[in-house]
């Protein structure tokens, strides 16, 4: 008797900035997709695309891609009807059983164009809520709630956020009912042989000095001001202190007390040369590079705000300050931890990474 063959479930994901944290969970969640079970598509920009998830998507020849010019991270009439026209397209075409959107944008346009398509299973994962952010006016923050509250309650079937704190801030914003907001907590896979000097050759920094580094692209909501404010007070105490930035600086920002890197490849490994990882973020979902500080040892210093204290609660060397304390105040906190002899040779700490594969697919279901 010839057996049946099983019908793969196909499920289309759709990305604006393929960048940061977003790369990094897509390519977690895609890799770790078992191909005979599922055919995957994604939708998502070029032009807003890390070297991470381009390196990725070259190499992965069993993925549908479909490169989409007019989503984009601005609200534009013209680009946001012709991009959802063109997701109905590609949703005629691909005919996805699941579709995954992406953060606030692309979860706008994706949600909208599945459900006109009636797609039989809509999941959103915001990565930080648009409404929680300060670089917003109190008007724009209120139409994004309002946004997200309609698109959940008549364009999704369920929300995954990425931590306890974006949780509570959905649930007090009345954004759906609790069923349909599922707490998959972020995380990442061990690293291990990692070489401290290795790593401090490729960030161009010489072995006896110290480095207080952060990975994140460069934009408001990482709050670079704040981190070069820091620098600039602590390297008046402390000369041999360096404070490194790693990721993507489209604006080409430049600092006197700042090492802009820029994009780098490996970034995770590159934290292995790090002594204090420090995040000064206005919010977060929960920051994929607070995770991976930990997954390599180090110890962490990260603003006290949703996202960054669902990490600091759960990470026995992870440390927060208030984004209003004095400047002067964070900087003897950091030069205290750098002279703490417990806080050196840390051992890695990772956990739930299976789960956050396993629990995310369940959601296809």
């Amino acid at each position: 008797m010839v057996k049946k063959k099983t019908m793969k479930k196909r499920v289309l994901f759709v990305v604006q900035g393929a960048a940061g944290g977003v790369s990094r969970y897509l390519i977690d969640i895609i890799s770790n997709m078992d191909s005979d079970k599922y055919q995957v598509g994604v939708v998502y920009n070029s032009q807003f695309e890390d070297e991470r998830f381009r390196n990725w998507r070259i190499l992965s020849n069993n993925i549908q891609f479909f490169n989409l010019k007019t989503l984009v991270r601005e609200i534009s009439l013209e680009n946001d009807i012709s991009a959802c026209m063109t997701i109905v397209k590609i949703i005629n075409n691909f005919k996805p059983n699941v579709v995954h959107a992406q953060s606030s944008k692309a979860g706008l346009i994706a949600r909208i164009a599945a459900r006109i398509k009636h797609v039989h299973r809509i999941v959103y994962t915001p990565h930080a809520y648009a409404f929680l952010s300060p670089e917003f006016s109190k008007g724009k923050r209120f139409l994004y709630r309002m946004a997200e509250r309609f698109l959940s309650r008549y364009f999704t079937d369920i929300t995954i956020n990425c931590s306890y704190s974006e949780h509570y801030q959905a649930i007090k914003a009345r954004i759906d009912r609790c069923s349909k907001l599922k707490v998959i907590p972020n995380a990442v896979p061990a690293i291990h042989g990692l070489n401290r000097s290795v790593e401090r050759a490729r960030l161009g920094v010489k072995s006896d000095r110290i480095i207080v580094g952060t990975l994140a692209r460069v934009s408001p909501q990482k709050n670079p001001e704040l981190f070069e404010k820091i620098a600039s007070a602590v390297s008046k105490l402390n000369s041999d202190i360096l404070f490194v930035w790693i990721g993507t600086n489209s604006q080409e920002r430049k600092s006197r007390d700042v090492i802009f890197k820029g994009e780098m490849s490996q970034s995770q490994e590159l934290l292995a040369g790090i002594d204090l990882y420090l995040s000064t973020s206005l919010f977060e979902g929960l920051s994929y590079s607070l995770l991976e500080a930990a997954s390599v040892g180090i110890p962490v210093l990260a603003s006290n705000v949703p996202g960054n204290d669902d990490f600091i609660s759960k990470y026995n060397y992870g440390f927060s300050f208030e984004l209003d304390d004095p400047i002067p105040k964070i900087s003897q906190q950091i030069i205290s931890l750098l002279q703490n002899p417990r806080l050196k040779k840390l051992q890695p700490a990772v956990q739930g990474f299976s789960s956050m594969i396993e629990e995310t697919l369940s959601t296809y279901n």
